[in-house]
């Protein structure tokens, strides 16, 4: 994500100049308002226990929630990114994960933008494996699943 957000800017920088002239030194340029994502308790719960799993499952990986915006909700990198590429991740260009876990609600806007982060990666991440949990939107709770390990009932109506 971060070398196409890279790839943006220089694009912007090499028109204004175009425009402007190679001579000048500073170029303003304005970068598309990116949407911020509101993540319920709900979802922050579900994130809090993916990267619980992650790290149960995989000790030896470095795996993080919500790291920025350009980031999965749920990530787990199979070699931990340099302090550097943690603190300034576009700047040091940290690589994206192995595990790239989005989080979303069964309604267009949510659920969109969590397939749009997944689209726009996809061609930035090739070792990468996206997964996405949609989860229902309504006022009722859902409930756990009470035979986990088993196959959904759609599976064992075949």
């Amino acid at each position: 994500m971060s070398n196409k957000l890279i790839a943006d800017i220089n694009k912007k920088i090499a028109e204004k100049k175009k425009l402007n002239g190679p001579e000048q030194k500073v170029v303003k340029i304005s970068l598309p308002q990116i949407d911020p994502k509101f993540d319920s308790g709900e979802k922050e719960d579900i994130y809090d226990e993916l990267r619980s799993s992650l790290k149960k499952q995989l000790p030896e990986w470095w795996s993080q929630e919500k790291c920025n915006e350009y980031y999965p909700d749920v990530g787990s990198w199979q070699q931990k990114p340099s302090h550097k590429q943690r603190r300034f991740p576009f700047i040091y260009n940290c690589p994206p994960p192995q595990i790239w876990i989005e989080v979303a609600y069964n309604i267009t806007n949510d659920r969109e933008q969590a397939l749009e982060k997944i689209r726009s990666s996809k061609c930035y991440c090739c070792k990468t494996e996206f997964i996405i949990i949609v989860l229902p939107h309504g006022k009722e709770p859902y409930h756990q699943n009470p035979s986990p390990g088993s196959d959904s009932e759609e599976n064992m109506k075949i």
